[in-house]
């Protein structure tokens, strides 16, 4: 398990993992504005 948490250390496993959090958080926020833009007009 040691071993694996080092492989992270390099620039293309934690880049990958970044982008798939980056895009999570953005579909996340994406959803709570189109929410908010409805309910903002009343």
């Amino acid at each position: 398990m040691g071993r694996k948490r080092k492989s992270v250390a390099e620039p293309n496993n934690p880049r990958s993992e970044y982008f798939d959090f980056k895009e999570i958080d953005n579909d996340f926020q994406f959803l709570d504005v189109g929410r908010f833009d409805p309910q903002k007009k009343e």
